[in-house]
């Protein structure tokens, strides 16, 4: 047996709108839903990016501690490099000054038999193969004698009195400045 819709279908615009509302409001509540969750999704993702930008921004600032101490330690080690190149060159020239002069204990030996009697040493210099002594003496004439004696010594060669003047006329005391040069040993 055949069964037969007694009730006229309903026009096309009527089923449509009957339809269509609800399918309507599921179709934007599923919208709704969607994004809500991708809202919900992006602030859970905003919130790792901010907290992957702290890390990143503390391992930052480490890292510029880090340089900065490095550059501190660099700028030390450059120091020191100058400092190790400044005792070396000056210690190169203590041993070429060493291979070439006697050793210096020989001319104060000299220095102490020499001097007259009347002079007072102020000052010795050596640098080198040269050097200079300078006083005051109260006899001009030992001078001479005193230079004399040094050009005669076998580690002294050119000795020279270079300066000699009055300080105290009355009490004819002089200064004297003597230069020399010591021979190669």
């Amino acid at each position: 047996m055949r069964r037969v819709n007694l009730v006229p279908p309903l026009p096309l615009a009527a089923r449509i709108r009957m339809t269509g509302i609800p399918l309507a409001v599921l179709l934007l509540g599923m919208a709704a839903i969607y994004v809500g969750l991708s809202y919900m999704r992006m602030e859970r993702e905003l919130a790792l990016l901010a907290a992957r930008r702290a890390e990143l921004q503390q391992a930052l600032a480490r890292r510029e501690a880090t340089l900065a101490k490095l550059a501190a330690v660099k700028k030390k080690v450059e120091g020191l490099r100058q400092e190790k190149k400044e005792l070396e060159s000056t210690v190169n020239e203590l041993v070429k000054s060493r291979r070439m002069v006697p050793p210096l204990s020989n001319f104060l030996v000299l220095l102490s038999q020499a001097l007259p009697s009347s002079a007072k040493v102020e000052a010795i210099e050596i640098k080198g193969e040269s050097g200079a002594v300078s006083g005051q003496v109260l006899r001009i004439g030992e001078m001479s004698t005193f230079v004399e004696a040094l050009n005669q010594a076998p580690i002294v060669d050119d000795a020279r009195l270079v300066f000699l003047e009055a300080v105290d006329k009355e009490h004819r005391l002089y200064r004297f400045k003597v230069v020399f040069v010591l021979k190669r040993g």
